[in-house]
């Protein structure tokens, strides 16, 4: 299921799932979250991909502190998954990385992000809201 659901969310151009307990799964498409399907999704369900994602072991670990944040890899898929629970129901949210990393150039970034990246010392910031590109430009420089 959890597969089905990442390759549907890539097909509709979205790296952001959101998926809840009693709820249909929703995906970020232009900073907008949108309905990926209609059917609302069990408690059981949920719990059993979070099952697959973390093992018993920091299941329990999930289910003692009712959060979790941590790294998973399905089918040549990294994600970063946070799973809550919230007002009684299991859910996650699940940010796929994509596995190449673009260039600068194709990112557009100005000349000067280049220059900077290259000096000895000195610290940069990259901020901004959610799914603008912060972690794919410092992968980018970095690169």
């Amino acid at each position: 299921m959890l597969k089905s659901l990442i390759n549907k969310a890539l097909k509709k151009g979205s790296n952001d799932l959101h998926v809840k307990a009693g709820s249909v799964c929703k995906i970020r498409v232009f900073k907008e979250l949108v309905d990926l399907n209609e059917q609302l999704i069990s408690d059981e369900e949920v719990n059993n991909m979070l099952l697959e994602m973390l093992g018993d072991k920091k299941y329990d670990e999930y289910k003692e502190e009712m959060d979790i944040d941590f790294g998973y890899e399905i089918d040549g898929f990294r994600l970063r998954v946070n799973a809550f629970y919230e007002r009684e129901k299991s859910g996650f949210i699940i940010r796929i990385i994509p596995t190449e990393i673009p260039d600068m150039e194709s990112l557009k970034l100005p000349e000067i992000v280049k220059e900077m990246a290259l000096k000895p010392k000195g610290l940069i910031l990259v901020t901004g809201p959610a799914s603008c590109g912060k972690s794919t430009t410092v992968a980018s420089v970095v690169d």
